[in-house]
């Protein structure tokens, strides 16, 4: 089914222009449901919420439900462009300030009825999703599905467990051209798949066709590097003086926590911490992946029968939820 899509820019109004791609089934189009956001995690982009190899993308399987799409490229991300010279980001800045600008130039330029959204984070961007349901004032959000999303690092994969005893080293290191990088090395990891089992399993995925997905990735930030390594050090995210993981508990939204049994970049425990701490009266879990037929991070989105077993469960969930606020 062909879906139409446009594209809006947003003055972020810290140097950047952010931009939303909204897609629509029209035939399938349901004005009285929610607008929906989906905001990518770090070092990536949008692409992927538009892409599967084998299947309709997460991005179609939600049009076909009845859903406004918007997919998001926050600062860094994407088709989002400089418009002056940008002082260095954090986690914040993109919670509070580019999710905010986002997801009100999704509500003042929706063909739905509804006032407020419903958004998908995926990894970091769920970790987005939830600093900006718990610390922004007014937020507009209405449900909140978080994809292999963490909130506290717990049984931190020992690479990760390595990355994070330096933040300073990843806070000056400079990390540019990784999408031609990882291209390079593609090869190479192809033929020791084992390489790449952290982020994808190739029991549940079609290897020839990650080249494909290159332009999903972006280059790292290293103010970002250093934020995310103390994080991953201390395991809760401290803000503003508070604990995430404290706030995210005072926050009641309907909450669909996704998470990936073999995951190594956001281990399992890492993502199940959201809804062990979410304050929701109406959250659910949804386990994905089993010794036979494992699901790492990147499986969630282009793993074969993630139709049927992530993206079908999200639409059915959201749907659901529409009913309650």
């Amino acid at each position: 089914m062909r879906l139409h899509t446009r594209f809006l820019r947003v003055d972020n109004g810290q140097g950047w222009q952010l931009v939303l791609r909204c897609s629509v089934a029209p035939a399938r189009f349901r004005p009285e449901l929610r607008p929906l956001a989906i905001v990518p995690g770090y070092a990536m982009n949008s692409f992927i919420f538009t892409f599967h190899p084998r299947g309709p993308s997460l991005e179609q399987s939600l049009c076909e439900a009845g859903y406004e799409v918007w997919c998001l490229d926050l600062r860094g991300q994407g088709y989002a462009r400089r418009l002056a010279d940008p002082r260095p980001y954090r986690l914040e800045d993109l919670a509070l300030n580019d999710l905010d600008c986002a997801l009100r130039a999704v509500l003042a330029n929706t063909a739905s009825r509804r006032k407020r959204v419903a958004a998908i984070g995926a990894s970091l961007g769920g970790t987005l999703l939830y600093i900006h349901a718990s610390m922004q004032t007014g937020h507009c959000l209405a449900a909140v599905v978080g994809v292999g999303a963490p909130l506290r690092w717990e049984a931190l994969h020992p690479l990760l467990r390595w990355a994070s005893a330096a933040p300073w080293l990843w806070g000056v290191l400079p990390l540019t051209n990784t999408r031609r990088w990882v291209g390079n090395l593609l090869p190479l990891l192809r033929r020791v798949p084992g390489l790449l089992g952290i982020y994808m399993r190739p029991e549940t995925m079609d290897m020839s066709q990650v080249p494909r997905m290159l332009p999903t990735v972006e280059d790292p930030q290293p103010r970002l590097n250093r934020q995310l390594a103390r994080w991953m050090a201390q395991q809760d995210l401290k803000l503003e003086g508070r604990s995430l993981t404290q706030a995210w508990g005072e926050v009641d939204l309907p909450f669909l926590c996704v998470v990936a049994e073999q995951d190594g970049i956001v281990p399992p425990e890492a993502a199940r911490s959201a809804f062990a701490a979410s304050g929701s009266s109406q959250k659910k879990m949804l386990s994905v992946g089993t010794p036979e037929s494992p699901y790492a991070h990147a499986n969630l989105f282009v793993g074969e029968q993630a139709q049927q077993k992530v993206f079908a469960p999200i639409c059915r969930w959201l749907l659901a939820s529409e009913a309650s606020t």
